[in-house]
């Protein structure tokens, strides 16, 4: 099984994903800016889920949030790999998205979109020394990309 959660900073993804992985002896894996983030890495943790519970403290849909196109590994990666035709292609991130979804429907997916209030998330990023400003505009790009997915997340307020 897989279970992805996302959602903004500060709403309680990583202590859930603590929590669920206790609950159900299964394995965190925490994507940052830091992990590979392509199309390969995500299939990767995918098939991994077949044997195994994995939560996913994030995994692909935080690019279409919190970066632009041309920055967002997902999409590099299905132009270079997938999808070879370049010329005319406009914006490739919702075809790069709808291809990995595409294989996740595959396996025992469930995503969680964890959320709260945004003063309740301030308050979180201050104490964390973070900077609250972007709150908002994070939001409605969750709310917009819910939009574009193939796979529809559950809510779950913190």
């Amino acid at each position: 099984m897989l279970i992805i959660l996302e959602g903004c900073d500060a709403t309680g993804k990583t202590t859930l994903a603590n929590l669920l992985a206790r609950a159900m002896n299964g394995t965190v894996v925490h994507c940052t800016v830091d992990t590979p983030n392509t199309i390969e890495f995500f299939n990767e943790i995918a098939y991994a889920s077949r044997t195994q519970t994995i939560i996913a403290d994030r995994f692909c849909y935080g690019q279409f949030v919190y970066q632009d196109e041309d920055s967002r590994p997902i999409t590099s990666t299905w132009k270079r790999n997938i999808h070879r035709e370049e010329s005319d292609m406009g914006d490739t991130s919702w075809d790069a998205l709808w291809y990995l979804e595409s294989r996740l429907l595959e396996y025992d997916v469930k995503l969680i979109y964890t959320y709260a209030d945004p003063r309740t998330i301030a308050d979180r990023m201050v104490y964390r020394g973070e900077n609250p400003n972007k709150i908002g505009q994070i939001l409605n790009g969750y709310e917009e990309l819910w939009k574009h997915t193939l796979i529809k997340p559950i809510p779950f307020k913190t």
